[in-house]
């Protein structure tokens, strides 16, 4: 799955993400440090039926 983040100013960028809905996310993507106003990141771990 990729990510796309958009913003109005420049950025870092990372996703977090998990199973369940309680909103603890227990897996995040290493952060992009690269100050930029778009993002792609690349999840590579999903499971089926999972959701970011």
């Amino acid at each position: 799955m990729i990510v796309t983040i958009d913003t109005d100013e420049p950025t870092t960028a990372q996703v977090e993400y998990g199973e369940g809905s309680n909103g603890v996310y227990t897996q995040a993507t290493p952060i992009d440090t690269i100050y930029k106003t778009q993002h792609n990141i690349i999840i590579n771990e999903l499971k089926p039926n999972c959701c970011v």
